[in-house]
């Protein structure tokens, strides 16, 4: 009886300790999970905004031009604390732009599995007596036609990323362009201002050939569509190359 106690508590000590080694596992792997997919502050260096900010304290101005015929008709002071950083973190970028296009991702990737294949579930051939391997329906992945073992699935490559690196992430983005003379303010994008000097066209009706010119002034327009995501109004800019037409907003 004594041995058989002893056996039962080694047992127990035994599956206590496996158990607890696989939920320690189980419990690790989610956390590395997540430590990989969500950069915290920490690792990417951000301590605060004004810690890892190198600004200019000189109050910048930035021309405003009319967006036709490239004429200066104003200037804007900006904020240095997000056009003037000096040092750009480029590792934030990437974390932005990675966490930016993940978000972007469909996620409508799917292959059947063998269950969903279209075909009959019966066994190709017997179990015994034919000298071939033991099979079940002829859908199994190994086979041509068959379904598909671990295939892809629908499902959301969205993971959170923190507030702070997203604002870090735009102040750099802005101020980068600003250093290379990529960024652009224009007074209006009204009809006006799109259409090029000297070009007819309706009262209602903006020529889709008159906006591709104006842009093209600017080098804006080379790979087809142009979005303008700090636009304060609707812009009528043509999405396809087809079209012959862009409405005006009222």
């Amino acid at each position: 009886c004594v041995f058989v106690l002893v056996l039962v508590c080694v047992c127990v000590c035994v599956c206590s300790r496996t158990c607890t080694r696989v939920c320690l596992r189980m419990l690790l792997g989610s956390f590395l999970r997540s430590y990989h997919h969500t950069p915290s502050l920490r690792r990417l260096g951000v301590a605060g905004v004004g810690g890892v900010l190198r600004m200019s304290t000189e109050s910048l101005s930035l021309p405003v031009w009319r967006l036709n015929d490239k004429t200066q008709v104003d200037e804007v002071r900006v904020s240095p604390k997000v056009f003037g950083v000096e040092q750009i973190r480029s590792d934030i970028l990437h974390t932005v732009v990675v966490w930016q296009r993940a978000k972007r991702r469909q996620g409508t990737a799917s292959a059947k599995t063998r269950a969903e294949v279209a075909g009959s579930g019966r066994k190709i051939r017997p179990q015994k007596g034919t000298g071939f391997a033991r099979h079940g329906d002829a859908y199994a992945p190994i086979f041509v036609g068959g379904g598909r073992a671990h295939g892809p699935r629908p499902r959301s490559y969205d993971y959170s990323l923190p507030k702070q690196v997203r604002r870090l992430g735009l102040i750099h983005a802005l101020s980068s362009k600003q250093q290379t003379g990529s960024l652009v303010v224009v007074d209006s994008f009204s009809k006006g201002s799109l259409v090029p000097p000297g070009s007819e066209t309706s009262q209602s009706v903006l020529k889709t050939q008159h906006v591709v010119r104006t842009l093209q002034n600017w080098g804006l327009c080379r790979h087809g569509a142009v979005d303008f995501p700090f636009s304060t109004q609707p812009v009528p800019l043509p999405v396809k190359s087809s079209d012959l037409a862009v409405e005006l907003p009222s």
